[in-house]
């Protein structure tokens, strides 16, 4: 099942400790985040490669919803979908139309919920152009996700 295979992704460590990327300056604790990521997807790699020795059908696949074209949404999406590609994540964006209703986006949702060839949904915030639809309709968005799809829950 396609997701329990991505929470077996998800629960063992990443390779390093976090330890071995942060470094004491002047009582400041400094993080080298690039390091500590490019560690975590080649671990998740790893363990994708492991998963799909064992099972040669599984192929995590993260589809990413997007509602209007908001540029900085959609710069994040795109670096989303290289980690994802480095980790051997197949990744589907879906741009709705910045106009689109919380009904129309929380049908695409369910749909994903249904969908067995996809792993995980993330619903890129914020939902929408300009002001989108709100902090209760995003809620609403969100809530449709099924909890063994919502990689951000």
């Amino acid at each position: 099942m396609a997701s329990a295979a991505a929470a077996a992704i998800a629960e063992k460590p990443a390779s390093a400790s976090v330890a071995a990327f942060v470094q004491q300056s002047e009582g400041a604790k400094i993080v080298n985040g690039t390091a500590l990521a490019k560690d975590i997807r080649a671990s998740v790699a790893s363990r994708i490669s492991t998963l799909r020795a064992q099972n040669p059908r599984f192929h995590p696949h993260l589809a990413i919803v997007q509602v209007g074209s908001r540029p900085d949404s959609t710069a994040y999406i795109r670096t989303k979908s290289k980690a994802c590609e480095e980790a051997g994540i197949k990744s589907t964006h879906i741009q709705l139309a910045g106009n689109s209703t919380t009904e129309e986006v929380i049908e695409v949702v369910k749909k994903l919920n249904a969908d067995e060839s996809v792993s995980g949904v993330l619903v890129q915030l914020p939902i929408g152009d300009g002001d989108g639809i709100g902090p209760d309709n995003e809620r609403r968005v969100i809530e449709a996700l099924g909890p063994e799809k919502d990689v951000d829950g």
